[in-house]
């Protein structure tokens, strides 16, 4: 009898075990073509579990004739597709989908001819054969690319797409859309040379990748829509960082093309390229390149009839889940945020605190909507005394040490940041630590940095000093060899000290993590600031960076890429002999569309000036002029004082209107040969011709003093900080750029609306 109750006792466990596993939900996502690396990331996030972590079991739909990607998931036959920039057109036409994220920043869709074919241009296209799928509108970079150049499309022979490369290389066709990551592989295994034809090169610069789902999709199902973002981001991660291991899953599992190893890792080192070196967060969406895209399809004529309303399209992914408990603490509590004097994490001005760990806050407490006030400028003592004896406060921990705070608890890790070495100028780059081997090398004294490096590297001379500003003073004076400590700090110090003859010439193995501290006792609240430091993106996190130590992070622009625009859109426009009305129409309508695809792809969207493609090609053109003709030329750099402030009192449509008003101030401020661009942000370029380095300072103040006397119809004087800089012989765009920066930044520093030449 025993036994029975025993069996039956473990028949009901096992069976309530069986009960109270929660079933995974099945979803698809449908794919735009057959397996290739194109769509790994979605198969590691099957492969690797991170969809069944979040309970979805994931199903993968390859590419067929009778499938309509948008119609599929509005109908519920796909929970997901993926598009290319196609599917912002769909938006436009009122299907009601949301775009999850982009992989592709820059599309891989181009037209390719062959070298022997002499096709170098785009005139040069003119009544050739050319392959393109039947859907216009999924290659409308490419129409665009040819329109822009003065090439008729009725002057071009289309053929329908075989997708077989050997059409080409049989002289059946001239050039074939073709994606970069496939087809030029083919032609360079068999050693055929190719010419490309690439849109993005032309400032047509198009998503591809779209993860979308329908409205309906979100509004019933919005954790399983964050999750499946969530995994699937991470699969794209995992992927692009472990591209040998990808390539064998697809090799192995996803190969229905029977693609070779070769070819794999061919197109995934280039979609590499297309999706991370951009600038931008991996899947970034960005509203204002979303309605560049749709201004252009517009101009194209496929948005005739359409309201334009692109508001709700892309997804909020701040999705953030919270307890009854915790939107009952959010909605009620008050919290106390504790600050030191750290820079450059903390800036004091005469009536306020900025800094990176300021602004780092600041999104963090909007995201979760959580109402908190600062106590400033507290010592490490009294802000461990503060966080025992006030309730809901918190501090930015710039160390870790839970053996001597074992009564304080930590969130999460917001960012890490390595400890950097800074030298003179004249020194080489550090590799290894084993370089400063018998050389003296400068600590911050009493931090937990300096106890590990000097018990880990005793053959190095250290020196301990009282803080930053102490050792860099030392190391410029040639009093010690180098300087070691968090690289934002080092990068600050060395720009607001102006120690002109130093410079970060390596990084440790050491990092330096943020994160929050608070008592023991505050459990609840450190749990909210996790949740509210997952939302938080790189690009944000990057942005902030950028205001206060912008150098280090500086990328290389390549300044050819947008070359070409500068070549006249309108030499191919000239006719001869027909002066019949109805071609004299079909001309201005040309014109009319070559004039709005050239400002699409040079004109600031909201400003209306250059854009920041265009004025580096005008920077750079004037850099190469300076050097053949010794001219002198200028450039100014400036932006608005305080503009977060602006955004946040008057709000984004007020702060537009500066950015505008300032914008035409400026134009109409300077020459006609002068020019000027919306840099990013709230910050301008301007380019002086035949203007040396006093004439150009001389241009500064002036303008610095209307801005200052303008009406920006916001109750409050708008000033701006000001380098100015002439270019030298041995100048690159870059170097230019980047001494120009300095001498604002130096500005910002010194007490902002000023000039600083050099």
């Amino acid at each position: 009898m025993k036994n029975i109750y025993l069996y039956c006792t473990i028949l009901l466990l096992f069976c309530g075990s069986l009960f109270a596993q929660e079933p995974l939900r099945k979803v698809s996502l449908q794919l735009p073509w057959l397996h290739q690396f194109q769509f790994a990331g979605y198969y590691v996030a099957k492969e690797k579990g991170y969809y069944k972590e979040y309970g979805l079991d994931v199903s993968f739909k390859e590419m067929n004739n009778n499938v309509n990607l948008t119609q599929d998931v509005l109908k519920g036959i796909s929970t997901y597709s993926i598009g290319r920039s196609s599917v912002i057109l769909d938006k436009i036409k009122g299907n009601d989908i949301v775009a999850l994220f982009a992989i592709f920043q820059n599309s891989p869709l181009i037209l390719l001819a062959l070298e022997d074919s002499q096709l170098k241009s785009m005139a040069d296209l003119k009544h050739k054969n050319i392959m393109l799928t039947n859907d216009a509108i999924g290659t409308v970079a490419i129409h665009a690319m040819l329109v822009s150049n003065g090439v008729d499309l009725k002057e071009l022979n289309f053929q329908n797409h075989t997708y077989n490369i050997k059409d080409l290389i049989e002289k059946k066709t001239d050039a074939v859309g073709a994606y970069i990551s496939n087809e030029p592989y083919a032609l360079e295994v068999k050693k055929i040379p190719y010419t490309v034809f690439d849109p993005k090169d032309y400032g047509f610069n198009f998503y591809d990748g779209i993860l979308f789902t329908s409205q309906k999709e979100l509004k019933d199902n919005p954790i399983d829509v964050y999750h499946f973002y969530k995994a699937s981001l991470k699969g794209w991660q995992y992927a692009f960082d472990n591209i040998s291991e990808t390539v064998n899953l697809i090799f192995n599992q996803y190969n229905t093309q029977n693609r070779t190893l070769d070819a794999l890792l061919y197109e995934a080192y280039v979609l590499k390229e297309l999706a991370l070196n951009t600038g931008v967060a991996l899947g970034h969406l960005d509203q204002e390149k979303v309605e560049e895209i749709a201004k252009i399809y517009s101009i194209l004529g496929f948005t005739k009839n359409f309201k334009m309303n692109l508001t709700d399209f892309i997804y909020n992914n701040k999705l953030l889940l919270f307890s009854p408990e915790e939107k009952e603490f959010i909605k009620k509590q008050k919290v106390t945020y504790l600050t030191e004097n750290f820079e450059p994490f903390y800036l004091y001005d005469t009536d306020f605190v900025r800094g990176i760990a300021i602004d780092i806050w600041e999104q963090l407490r909007k995201n979760i909507q959580l109402s908190s006030h600062y106590e400033p400028l507290l010592t490490p003592n009294v802000v461990e005394n503060r966080l025992k004896q006030t309730s809901h406060s918190v501090k930015l921990q710039l160390s870790y040490d839970t053996t001597t705070q074992e009564d304080m608890i930590y969130s999460n890790v917001i960012k890490s940041y390595p400890y950097a070495i800074a030298t003179r100028n004249n020194e080489e780059f550090i590799s290894s630590m084993n370089q400063l081997n018998h050389k003296t090398v400068l600590l911050v004294k009493n931090t937990l940095i300096a106890k590990k490096i000097k018990t880990q590297y005793p053959k190095i001379n250290f020196i301990e000093v009282q803080n930053s500003k102490m050792a860099l003073d030392l190391l410029a004076s040639n009093k010690a060899f180098a300087f070691i400590d968090v690289l934002p700090t080092l990068t600050h110090h060395i720009k607001s000290g102006n120690f002109s003859n130093l410079k970060i010439s390596g990084t440790t193995s050491y990092s330096y993590d943020l994160r929050y501290m608070a008592h023991k006792k505050e459990s609840e609240l450190i749990g909210l600031l996790n949740k509210a430091i997952e939302s938080l993106d790189e690009e944000s996190l990057n942005q902030i960076e950028e205001k206060y130590f912008k150098i280090l992070y500086a990328s290389h622009t390549d300044y050819s890429l947008l070359y070409k625009l500068g070549v006249p859109l309108f030499l191919c426009l000239l006719i001869f002999g027909f002066y019949n009305v109805r071609l004299k129409q079909e001309i201005e309508k040309r014109k009319i569309t070559e004039q709005k695809l050239y400002k699409a792809a040079t004109i600031d969207t909201l400003t209306k000036i250059n854009n920041r493609s265009q004025i580096d090609t005008i920077l750079e053109e004037q850099l190469q002029s300076a050097t053949r003709y010794k001219t002198p030329v200028s450039i100014i750099f400036f932006d608005i004082d305080g503009f977060k402030r602006i955004n946040d009192t008057f709000g984004h449509n007020l702060a537009d209107t500066v950015l505008i008003d300032l914008a035409q101030l400026t134009k109409n401020s300077i020459r006609s040969t002068d020019q000027v661009g919306r840099w990013g942000g709230e910050e301008f370029l301007i380019v002086l011709t035949q203007t040396n380095l006093e004439q150009a300072t001389i241009a500064a103040l002036h303008l610095k003093e209307k801005i200052e006397n303008f009406n920006f119809q916001i109750n409050q004087t708008v000033t701006c900080s000001f380098g100015v800089t002439q270019l030298q012989d041995e100048d690159t765009a870059n170097s230019a750029l980047t001494r120009v920066d300095n001498l604002m930044y130096y500005v910002k520093e010194h007490g902002k609306n000023g000039v600083k030449a050099g």
